[in-house]
């Protein structure tokens, strides 16, 4: 009985002096790390580095991809594929076999990889129903991440199902409904 009271009070401290979306964040970063393996069978990188790095403005703090990273699945199908932001360390070309070898950034393991797509900030301009877009479902109904989580946690493909609440900056992507800024559309 008293450990059992020694581990509420534990629990009481932490969360006390630790939000529940930070230890959430240190959750998720230990289920994602070394998460990767598989294989791959296409590539539709471009080798453009003109993504943005995160950037802070007055209290809100705008999060985007550093220059030159993209989005990396070893997933054989597009659809269902879990994607990561990587950096490229070798080109796709003939020598290769049209593979890329890159990096990921949320664990620092390298992989040889066909999947690559370089993508962007989605925009209200450009949804429509219907229209594939990439999120971090851990994102679902939230839009307050911080750069290094937008930088390292999962992305999925997902076709957008509905823009009822795009007045209010969120948009339904396969029925659950994420935060227009924190969406993504491969190029």
């Amino acid at each position: 009985m008293k450990k059992i009271h020694f581990i509420y009070v534990l629990l009481a401290i932490g969360l006390t002096f630790t939000s529940c979306e930070t230890m959430a964040n240190r959750l998720v970063n230990r289920a994602i790390s070394g998460a990767i393996t598989g294989g791959s069978s296409e590539s539709s990188y471009s080798g453009d580095d003109s993504s943005e790095s995160s950037t802070t403005f007055g209290e809100s703090t705008v999060v985007d991809f550093k220059n030159g990273e993209i989005l990396v699945t070893l997933d054989g199908e597009k659809k269902g594929a879990t994607y990561y932001t990587a950096k490229v360390l070798t080109p796709p070309s003939t020598a290769t076999k049209n593979q890329a070898e890159v990096v990921f950034i949320h664990d620092g393991s390298t992989a040889w990889a066909n999947f690559l797509t370089n993508s962007h900030k989605a925009t209200q301009e450009e949804l429509k129903i219907g229209k594939e877009v990439l999120f971090m479902s851990y994102t679902e109904g939230d839009d307050s991440v911080d750069g290094d989580s937008y930088r390292k946690y999962p992305w999925y493909i997902g076709r957008v199902t509905s823009l009822d609440f795009l007045y209010k900056g969120q948009v339904e992507v396969n029925g659950r409904l994420f935060a227009l800024k924190l969406l993504r559309i491969a190029e």
